[in-house]
């Protein structure tokens, strides 16, 4: 009887709404707020978020801080053209294997050794990273 009950439970279906809510962290003020179907993926509701925050409120926002349920191209892409810094929790789904990176995404040489952060570059928006020196070729002389 009770295989039966939660069989009967795992065939049942939620239809209804959700809320997505860009919220100040500073001031807990919902800063935006969208409302869609049940069904709709987290991703795909951001991007309206975000657009809606630059167009109806001129506020001088940093950063954008999401969960790994937005970890999308798109949504970095569109935080980057609103002059803002993402921090997104990195979903392991989205991603095949990584090959050229240790576990904390930091570059390896082809022996596997991690490249160390040394900085970040403001012109060319990116990060520095020095050459560990178990990589450093082996003079022929």
């Amino acid at each position: 009887m009770g295989r039966e009950k939660e069989l009967r439970r795992t065939k049942c279906f939620w239809f209804g709404y959700k809320g997505h809510l860009a919220v100040g962290t500073s001031s807990q003020y919902i800063l935006q707020a969208l409302f869609s179907s049940g069904s709709l993926n987290d991703g795909k509701a951001n991007i309206p978020l975000l657009k809606g925050i630059q167009e109806r409120l001129h506020l001088p926002l940093r950063y954008q801080t999401m969960d790994a349920g937005y970890d999308y191209e798109p949504i970095y892409e569109q935080v980057h053209r609103m002059g803002q810094q993402s921090v997104i929790a990195y979903n392991k789904r989205n991603e095949g294997e990584i090959i050229g990176y240790d576990k904390h995404f930091a570059p390896t040489c082809f022996r596997e050794h991690s490249y160390r952060y040394d900085s970040f570059d403001p012109k060319y928006e990116t990060l520095k990273y020095t050459r560990p020196k178990e990589c450093k070729r082996l003079s022929l002389s």
